[in-house]
């Protein structure tokens, strides 16, 4: 990732964000379509539905879980870019500066 330039990481982070939403809004759009089909025929799943119901919250549990690993993976390659970032300009500054600029030198 380091070898795309920052306009074409923009680009592919909003087209992953998009993505993501979209894929969002289908799930929710699902489950709304299967709510409502369960209310219009009167089902009641059932032991199915627990199953499907406790699947479901483990399922969720894991994604958040997923999430907050992601998030401490993400800090701490911010952390380590930040070090990196610090021991750089910490070379820099300790190197001798050379002068602006060379007087030419008159003497014969």
């Amino acid at each position: 990732m380091e070898q795309f330039g920052v306009q074409k990481r923009n680009i592919l982070l909003g087209l992953i964000e998009e993505a993501q939403a979209a894929q969002k809004d289908g799930q929710d759009q699902f489950r709304s379509a299967l709510e409502q089909f369960s209310a219009v025929v009167n089902f009641n799943g059932g032991e199915l539905q627990q199953i499907y119901d406790w699947l479901n919250t483990e399922f969720e549990d894991s994604e958040a879980a997923a999430a907050e690993i992601r998030n401490r993976i993400d800090a701490f390659i911010r952390d380590l870019k930040m070090k990196r970032l610090t021991c750089l300009m910490t070379k820099m500054s300790s190197q001798p500066k050379p002068p602006p600029f060379a007087l030419p030198s008159f003497r014969r």
